[in-house]
């Protein structure tokens, strides 16, 4: 068993085929390059750790093209744990028959720095089953960077401990950075991660093809995001559970899949964001009991999600509507609120005089939708030329205009009606 010794210790056996192939790997940077792929004495002129396991004592699999290294239960120390090429670095965790994770395999590391382990450069890299101890010396567990940095994947692992280097602001817990693609986050557990914008306990920052799934976020103390989106993708956000953070779901510039994810006790749930070339759909997802239910702009579809409440509280860029309706009533998501489908807004002129005022209607369709009602608002050609009240009343100042009179639908179904008034002088 191996126990409470570096990774840079470890030695493992195997036949001389896959020695050969590992041994040049090695001699290319991987930092774990006192490990011993050989069955042989080890010369010493190769630097390599000089002790030999027995066969029995093998943590190298020799079945694959890619090595396997297995780490028992203990607690591994690395100055600094840096992957340059294809290899699956298997621990020893476990989860319990309730789901509760089960620590076994722990890796630290010495000296304050970024990360615990850094992946670049490579492809085929396989972690799993391990957990990271940031225990106050770097702030993210495992990072993926650049565009040689492909096909990858981190599951069924635990970033936890005090978040330390480098700070706060823009650095996941996990993530994948600078052109890395093809990333899969599965199954892992993350507790607590630095505070700041673009902090986040999973995700991606200029990265393509990303894929967090079925992972549990716990932010303990509302700072940062659950998972987190920032330019490109395309990306796939799915089954996630994500609880106490700034915000569950953060999304700016990319393309996003974002569903079935449950966000609660967050102080936004999810928060939307970019310019009109990029695609996010938010669907069947759990967003209930959070401070704000959404912040989106409205070219985004955010229907068929459960909200919690037939009154989801939205932060709102640009004076956009976000398109909420038709939500689930139920948490089971059987069942679908009867959402607004059209509006026709109607007034007895088409026109009024200077400091006058003139009563609007609006006409919904269907008659009976789940939220009722509109929201009034008025958009001038000149500005203040006129206003609206909460009950559609119409109000003209002293300037000649022709303004757009519109009704917003309560439900935000994102379903709006209009109607053209002009100004005139008396």
């Amino acid at each position: 068993m191996i126990s409470n010794k570096a990774l840079s210790e470890i030695c493992v056996t195997t036949n001389e085929e896959c020695k050969l192939k590992i041994d040049s790997k090695i001699k290319e940077g991987f930092l774990l390059k006192n490990l011993v792929f050989s069955d042989e004495e080890v010369k010493e002129e190769s630097n390599y750790n000089k002790k030999i396991n027995s066969p029995n004592n093998s943590y190298l699999a020799t079945s694959t093209d890619i090595p396997t290294i297995y780490l028992e239960e203990g607690t591994f120390y690395e100055d600094y744990f840096e992957i340059t090429f294809p290899v699956i670095i298997k621990g020893s965790d476990t989860t319990d028959s309730s789901g509760n994770y089960i620590s076994k395999t722990i890796v630290r590391v010495k000296t304050i720095g970024t990360t615990i382990v850094y992946c670049h450069d490579c492809e085929n890299v396989e972690i799993s089953n391990i957990t990271f101890d940031r225990n106050g010396t770097c702030g993210i567990g495992v990072l993926f960077l650049g565009s040689k940095t492909i096909n990858s994947i981190v599951k069924q692992c635990k970033i936890t401990g005090t978040p330390g280097e480098p700070g706060s602001n823009q650095f996941c817990a996990l993530e994948a950075l600078n052109g890395a693609s093809n990333i899969t986050f599965e199954e892992n557990v993350v507790e607590g991660f630095h505070s700041g914008q673009y902090a986040a306990g999973i995700g991606f920052i200029s990265a393509r093809n990303i894929t967090i799934k079925n992972n549990k976020i716990d932010g303990l103390d509302f700072t940062g995001n659950g998972v987190e989106g920032l330019i490109y993708g395309p990306g796939t956000f799915e089954g996630n559970t994500i609880k106490n953070c700034a915000c569950g779901i953060y999304v700016n510039q990319a393309d996003l899949n974002i569903i079935k994810n449950k966000c609660t006790n967050n102080t936004c749930g999810a928060s939307l964001n970019g310019l009109d070339n990029w695609t996010m759909e938010l669907k069947f997802n759990t967003l209930k009991d959070n401070t704000i239910s959404l912040n989106s702009l409205d070219n985004f579809d955010s229907t068929k999600n459960y909200w919690g409440t037939t009154n989801p509280t939205t932060l709102n860029f640009e004076n956009s509507t976000p398109k909420l309706a038709p939500w689930f009533m139920d948490e089971s998501m059987t069942t679908l609120s009867t959402p607004v489908s059209s509006i026709t807004v109607t007034s007895l002129f088409d026109s009024m005089d200077f400091n006058s005022k003139l009563n609007m209607t609006a006409s919904i369709s269907p008659s009976n939708p789940t939220v009722p009602g509109v929201i009034w608002s008025v958009e001038c050609g000149i500005k203040n030329s006129a206003s609206i009240d909460e009950n559609g009343v119409l109000s003209s100042y002293s300037t000649a205009d022709t303004v757009t009179v519109k009704a917003t639908a309560k439900d935000m179904s994102g379903v709006v009606g209009t109607k053209v008034i002009t100004i005139s002088p008396v």
